[in-house]
């Protein structure tokens, strides 16, 4: 008999937080706006770079949260140390009694979190001891009336060198531990924040040294985390810079908002105009109505839905009560059904609640399962297109779970389904099918089962699905609420693969709001069209189905859209490309106004789960072209032949071919970027110090007669000490010649102007300081910039979640003073 076996699958809560974090990690982070609180630690004192921990821990968190550019605002009335967003509240020397005070000066910047780790002088000099835990009670109680949405960590008072102070410290911990315990009985969003540090992490008897501050900002981005994942952490609220100097608002480049207009003496009436919102976004699902009706006896817990002639198409099957089982094959058309009948093999002992389907063999068609309670399964294999069903393999599976927690489905995308155990909790085990299904006696059925993820914190009970969205053949991890609504999480591919580097699920956020008078025991998901993507289905009591056609985009889809010229009218267009590189697009046809052409790429039959997709012309005709970067640094182009918006007329793109194997670096590497003014873009590599090796084009894509399609490696740029990720490349003066941006995740831009010496690296300096070119706005989001007036200038672009932009056109005329 094959069997499941659970052996060495569980492994403590630490372990699977530190080695999963599929999910909670997963979920993107709110922007955050800190206010370290406290004494000379808080300020940094003995560290190297006079940071202490701040430094540490805002890039932590900032690395943390790249996908979704996340912004982390440190703020407080003081500034110490040699970092970008430098501002904090910690007093050297001062005593709670002081720090009591100290917090008033910036809480109305109204932080999102507070840290606290104060007492270190009065647990020294033995001042106030009695009195101390009273007095942070008092701090916490101001900090919570000022801010009630923040959320406060609390760090007891880290050891210290000294059996004195250690003694007070120890007694002043415990009774700081029990006000923690009842603040968070009493609802209040507050943890304690332990920081373990020995005596190799100090620099005297009490200060942290380098190593010591480290193990700080570990600490404090772990409990970060675990706030979150607490469902804690709110956005920041707003408030404005303007009114509220001295706060330390903002992330290093002034007060964090405006729109730069004092950047440089030469664009007298400022840089942007604001133009407001130009494209409000676009839908997920497109509503296509009933495409089932009732059916005699039918029932929605009845109703199953799987491909079972391998037309991708699922089709649409009842189990009834007494095991009977019927099935409907869908045409791709709204109510048009060709009745199968009944199609069970003669049994007496089969429930319709035992029947399942999914594809266990890799033929496409859904084989049938028996699932007995203990979670045991027999499967018959699908011989006729859904018509006949004879036995595979009756040992299966012997189970792991009762049958409520098992799901059948494939979770990595290799045509075999999985069994997969889904706690009420969220959490997921999985057991890969071996491909063995019972050939072989001597052979397992499945590999031993493992988490693949953790569950989310604070999720209702029994709301987690499995379902695969964009049909790349991998079951993804969705959240359906009872109203209606609908959270997910894309299945990357990883699956516990450490050497990847991915989690085994990227945040995709709320893909479906709800829908009125569609409660979530009603949600289904499947491609009931043949598009390739799971549609969005409310079944009714009596099995009826209605439909919403998934349009292609689905979770976050500000993250998806691109900015470039598909047309060659001078004015960037939007595109929105999902992770099997299909895109739709909305030709810019000025004045706020797109034209929705609908699909331009159909996606591509690779896996392209460590590539991007770009849109940039390699071939200088004006055109944009569709650019595929692997996550090996290869490239391959598929030109624009011309023909968009006519997309009658001719193909859009050409075939496929390759203009760049790598050079040894990654793709999260590569940029593509005009750095000579020739039309034609040029190759870049962004180092992670920000320095910038360019190959520029040689005018040969695609490649002729066995020629060169790239220049020698040049080094343009040395970096500006920051790091790569924030590096953008844009054309802001109209020269035709891009700009070295550094991109600050808070919104606000410093740039280096493109003197055009490149590629002569003989002459003068290749970049001048052009300064601060964009302190932030209000509602800040993404950045990204293109030009989508036709002026031939990049304009500033916020970019929203929801596919919203809002437009701050380049109207400075850039001549010199």
């Amino acid at each position: 008999m094959v069997s499941l076996t659970l052996g060495g699958a569980i492994a403590s809560a630490m372990a699977l937080t530190s080695i999963f974090m599929p999910l909670a990690a997963a979920q993107s982070l709110p922007n955050l706006r800190i206010l370290p609180l406290g004494d000379s630690i808080t300020k940094g004192a003995s560290s190297s770079d006079k940071c202490g921990y701040r430094k540490r821990l805002r890039q932590k968190l900032i690395n943390y949260g790249i996908d979704s550019e996340v912004n982390v605002d440190m703020i407080g009335s003081e500034t110490y140390g040699d970092m970008a967003d430098n501002s904090h509240e910690g007093h050297s020397g001062k005593y709670l009694g002081d720090i009591n005070t100290y917090w008033q000066l910036s809480i109305r910047a109204r932080p999102n979190v507070v840290l606290i780790h104060a007492g270190t002088n009065n647990m020294d000099l033995n001042v106030d001891v009695d009195q101390a835990p009273s007095i942070m009670e008092s701090i916490i109680d101001g900090v919570f009336d000022n801010a009630p949405d923040a959320v406060i960590l609390v760090a007891p008072v880290i050891w210290a060198n000294d059996a004195a102070m250690q003694a007070r410290t120890d007694t002043f911990n415990q009774r700081l531990d029990g006000i923690i315990n009842a603040k968070q009985k009493a609802g209040k969003h507050i943890l304690s924040a332990p920081i373990g540090i020995g005596l190799s992490d100090l620099a005297d008897k009490k200060h942290p040294n380098d190593a010591g501050y480290e193990k700080m900002a570990k600490a404090w981005f772990t409990w970060i985390l675990d706030a979150h994942d607490r469902g804690w952490l709110k956005s920041p609220v707003n408030v404005n810079a303007n009114e509220l100097p001295g706060m330390g608002l903002g992330t290093g480049t002034g007060t964090g908002s405006g729109d730069g207009s004092a950047a440089l003496d030469i664009c007298e009436n400022g840089i942007w105009t604001k133009k407001g919102t130009i494209f409000e976004g676009f839908r997920t699902w497109e509503e296509v109505g009933t495409i089932v009706g009732p059916v005699e006896n039918g029932r929605r817990d009845k109703v199953i839905l799987a491909d079972l002639n391998n037309d991708g198409i699922a089709d649409y099957i009842l189990a009834d009560d007494d095991g009977t089982v019927r099935a409907w094959l869908n045409d791709g058309r709204p109510d048009r059904w060709v009745s199968l009948g009944k199609v069970n093999p003669p049994w007496s002992t089969i429930k319709g609640e035992m029947i399942r389907f999914a594809d266990v063999d890799n033929d496409g068609k859904a084989d049938l399962i028996a699932l007995y309670p203990d979670g045991a399964a027999k499967v018959w294999k699908n011989v006729d297109n859904g018509r006949k069903f004879e036995s595979l393999d009756s040992k299966w599976a012997t189970g792991l779970e009762s049958r409520d927690k098992i799901r059948i489905l494939d979770m990595d995308g290799d045509g075999y389904a999985d069994y997969v155990v889904l706690y009420a909790g969220g959490a997921v085990k999985w057991a890969r099918n071996t491909h063995n299904n019972g050939k072989d006696t001597s052979k397992r059925n499945w590999e031993q089962a493992e988490t693949i993820a953790p569950g989310p914190a604070n999720m209702p009970a029994g709301r987690a699905r499995l379902h695969d969205l964009d049909g790349d053949g991998r079951a993804d991890y969705l959240i359906v609420y009872e109203g209606g609504a609908v959270k997910a999480l894309r299945n990357t591919g990883n699956l516990n693969d450490g050497g990847t580097g991915q989690r085994n699920f990227d945040d995709l956020g709320t893909i479906a709001p709800g829908v009125s008078g569609v409660t979530g025991d009603m949600i289904r998901f499947a491609d009931m069209d043949g598009d390739g993507l799971a549609d969005f289905l409310a079944v009714a009591d009596d099995g009826s189905i209605r439909m919403w056609k998934n349009l292609g985009i689905v979770g976050t889809k500000g993250a998806s859209m691109r900015f470039a010229d598909l047309d060659g009218d001078g004015k960037a267009d939007i595109i929105s490309v999902d992770a099997r590189g299909r895109a739709r697009a909305w030709l810019n046809k000025g004045s706020g106004a797109w034209d929705d052409i609908g699909n331009i790429a159909p996606g591509l039959d690779e896996d392209l789960s460590a590539a991007e997709i770009e849109f940039v012309d390699v071939n200088g005709d004006n055109l944009a072209d569709y650019l595929v970067v692997y996550g090996d640094g290869a490239v391959k182009a598929y030109l624009n032949n011309g023909n968009i918006p006519e997309k009658t007329k001719d193909r859009i793109w050409k075939q496929g071919v390759v203009i760049s194997s790598g050079v040894g670096e990654p793709g999260r590497n590569i940029r593509f970027a005009d750095l000579n003014g020739d039309g034609y873009a040029d190759y870049l590599v962004v180092f992670d110090d920000g320095a910038v090796d360019c190959y520029l084009n040689k005018k040969n894509i695609p490649p002729t007669n066995g020629g060169r399609i790239w220049e020698e490696k040049k080094r343009v740029a040395t970096g500006v000490g920051e790091v790569g990720s924030k590096v953008r490349f844009a054309d802001l003066t109209g020269d035709g010649k891009a700009e070295y941006i550094v991109q600050y995740l808070g919104g606000a831009a410093i740039a280096y102007n493109n003197t055009g010496n490149i590629p002569d690296v003989g002459k003068a300096r290749n970049w001048e300081d052009m300064g601060t070119v964009a302190l932030g706005v209000s509602p800040q989001g993404p950045v990204r910039y293109a030009d989508i007036s036709g002026d031939g200038k990049a304009d500033y672009l916020v970019v929203f979640g929801g596919g919203s932009v809002n437009a701050y056109v380049n109207s400075c005329d850039w001549k010199a003073p």
